[in-house]
């Protein structure tokens, strides 16, 4: 049973956030010390059959001055062989945000000031990897191009 300050903590979420938990997180539970390092990626569009686009993520323990809820990041991945062109609004490197939206789950603004185009990726964790979708957004409510991502730390 929630209490009544874990209530009000998730109606206002949307508007002003909350105040970190000072408990310890359950075991397995991610935390955002946990993200920092060097990710590979693995993309892939619509089926399993399709060819897979690596890339890398590099999170840093910096919070993005303007919005304090994500972590700085950089992005590196050509998806010319996957798209037969680069994501729209992509350079590489590419600023990153990286936001841990709860203990198993992650949000990766891959262009994060593009509003229309570029990359976005969720993913759950699980077995030292994240896995997700992601989307190349468009100007129309139908994205450019999406599919699937697979996450795990470089060795």
């Amino acid at each position: 049973m929630a209490t009544l300050g874990q209530l009000t903590c998730i109606a206002l979420l949307p508007l002003i956030g909350c105040g970190r938990s000072t408990t310890a997180p359950p075991p397995g539970a991610l935390r955002e010390a946990d993200l920092v390092g060097g990710w590979t990626m693995a993309f892939q569009v619509g089926s399993r059959t399709s060819p897979l686009v690596f890339g890398s993520l590099d999170i840093s323990a910096q919070h993005d001055p303007q919005r304090p809820e994500f972590l700085v990041a950089e992005f590196r991945a050509d998806f010319t062989p996957l798209l037969g062109r680069q994501v729209s609004c992509l350079q590489t490197p590419q600023p990153a945000l990286v936001q841990l939206r709860d203990s198993a789950s992650i949000y990766l603004a891959l262009t994060p000031d593009a509003a229309d185009c570029g990359l976005l990726a969720d993913g759950q964790f699980a077995a030292n990897t994240f896995t997700g979708a992601w989307v190349e957004p468009s100007i129309t409510s139908q994205p450019q191009s999406s599919g699937t991502f697979t996450m795990w730390r470089k060795s």
